[in-house]
């Protein structure tokens, strides 16, 4: 099954990457405004977790640059491997296609919800990440904070070879639809 995930991820990740620039913006564009929809319709959510996008990933970061419902959130690296944690950032530290992880700061929080970047997901909320398991091993500590998968529309397809350690996601926004769980 590991060789079908990485396939699927080589796959997916080359498709991604030769995106064009024009297209990504405005399928970022559309999902963003998907992506506030469905937060405007939470409640009792005040701190997300969010994260640096890759290049290959939506940024959508510009969008909500002045968006005051919420507090925002990014990852650090903890010492163990393959462990981390959110801290509460100021938005200028969101920066595209650099690290995944900011640098540990005071600001430790537990976020209500997760916006998830995936190489692929499925309708059933099944998540295939990049494969270090950063996300799952979060989510096991903390399996009440709601989940978003992040993707585009071409990022659904109908099998990620989930295994049990994988988390569903609660929602999954692209720049096409909202699929709720």
């Amino acid at each position: 099954m590991l060789n079908q995930k990485q396939e699927l991820r080589n796959h997916l990740l080359t498709k991604l990457r030769m995106m064009s620039q024009i297209t990504k913006s405005d399928k970022t564009i559309a999902l963003c405004l998907n992506l506030e929809k469905h937060l405007n319709s939470l409640t009792d959510c005040r701190i997300i977790g969010c994260f640096n996008p890759m290049l290959h990933e939506p940024d959508w970061s510009d969008h909500f640059v002045h968006y005051e419902k919420f507090y925002f959130a990014l990852p650090y690296r903890l010492k163990e491997v393959g462990e981390m944690n959110f801290q509460k950032v100021d938005f200028n530290n969101i920066k595209s296609g650099k690290s995944a992880f900011v640098k540990k700061s005071d600001n430790e929080v537990v976020p209500d919800i997760l916006m998830i970047p995936g190489v692929a997901f499925t309708k059933k909320m099944e998540r295939l990440g990049l494969g270090k398991g950063y996300y799952d091993r979060y989510l096991a500590k903390f399996p009440l904070i709601k989940k978003i998968g992040i993707c585009f529309e071409e990022q659904i397809i109908n099998n990620v070879f989930c295994e049990i350690h994988d988390m569903k996601m609660d929602a999954i926004i692209t720049d096409k639809k909202i699929y709720k769980s």
